[in-house]
Parts: structure tokens; C-alpha cells; sequence
């Protein structure tokens, strides 16, 4: 099942605006998911050109048409620099649950953009979705990615319920 249709909402923090992706994000998407220092911990083949960018965009523009997808890229407010994306996928309507996700451009790590675009979407996701449950699931050596999670409140899921060895999963508690 999928949550009934609601419009990409923008969302603001202090330094960001979160916005629904685009097709004119094209050299963004390409950079991220080209970066083999973003590539490290996930498992995608890296994008080879801007044709492939724009078919990845194409495919989640569809998801989000259908609700079955939140996906938001993270621009800079003051610049409107898009410096990563941010989603809730899988959603679980009976369960009232979903997953994140997020990357960030390796320029931009670090300086709390990420703490402050999965605070404003776990806000997001419990008052406008209505979720109850928000998991993510990041490999064991992505320190960062799960330095931010613990940081949002999220907590290790027991690790012998994780289905693959290297794989960390955190859920809000």
C-alpha cells in the first residue's frame, strides 16, 4: 500500500531548503552518485554519464508521483547550491513506517548540513506523514553517516537481526 497523494512539501532549516528534485539537477545527481567517496558504502554502480543522471531522476520523479517516494535535494539558502539528497523510501502505510536515506557532496561533510536535513525530515515524516517508525540501514564503516543517525536519536537494531554482515541498521527511537 501507498500513503494517499500529498505534494512534495519544500522544507527550511536555518541554512537549507529541502526541494523536491528536479530535472534540472542533472549535474548534481551525476556528481553524487559518480563519487567514488560517496560510492564507497553503497552498493549502485557509480554513474557514467549525464544520460544516466537523468534516468535515475526520471525514475524517482515517477516514484514521488505516486507517493511512493519522498525525495528531496539539499541546497544551500543562501546560494541555492544543491549539495545532496535526502528521501524516505519504503513506506509502509499499515505500519506507519519508512526508511531514510541521504548523501551529501564530500565538500559539504561535515559542517552539520545533514544533522539539520534528517531532523527537519524525521519532523516531516511524524507530522505530516504520520510515521511512527523511521529506520535507516548504513554499512558498519560509514562512521559519518552513522555519527548523524545516532546524533537524530536513531539506535542500533539488534545486530543479529541485520540480514547482511557488513550492514548497520538504526532505528528512531
Amino acid at each position: 500500500m501507498t500513503f494517499e497523494y500529498l505534494q512534495m512539501a519544500t522544507l527550511f532549516t536555518t541554512r537549507l531548503i529541502l526541494r523536491p528534485l528536479n530535472v534540472n539537477d542533472v549535474n548534481t545527481i551525476f556528481a553524487l552518485r559518480s563519487d567514488q567517496r560517496i560510492n564507497q558504502y553503497l552498493d549502485r554502480p557509480p554513474c557514467q554519464t549525464n544520460e544516466e543522471a537523468a534516468a535515475f531522476i526520471n525514475s524517482i520523479l515517477s516514484k514521488t508521483e505516486n507517493s511512493a517516494l519522498n525525495y528531496w535535494v539539499i541546497t544551500l539558502i543562501n546560494t541555492d547550491s544543491v549539495v545532496g539528497t535526502i528521501c524516505l523510501y519504503n513506506q509502509d502505510e499499515n505500519s506507519h513506517s519508512a526508511e531514510i536515506g541521504f548523501e551529501l557532496l564530500p565538500d559539504f561533510q561535515g559542517q552539520g548540513y545533514m544533522y539539520e536535513s534528517v531532523n527537519t525530515v524525521i519532523e516531516y515524516a511524524k507530522n505530516t506523514l504520520y510515521l511512527k517508525s523511521i529506520n535507516a540501514c548504513t554499512h558498519q564503516l560509514n562512521h559519518k553517516s552513522i555519527k548523524v543517525l545516532r546524533q537524530c536519536g536513531f539506535l542500533e537494531i539488534d545486530p543479529e537481526s541485520n540480514n547482511e554482515k557488513e550492514m548497520l541498521s538504526l532505528n528512531l527511537a
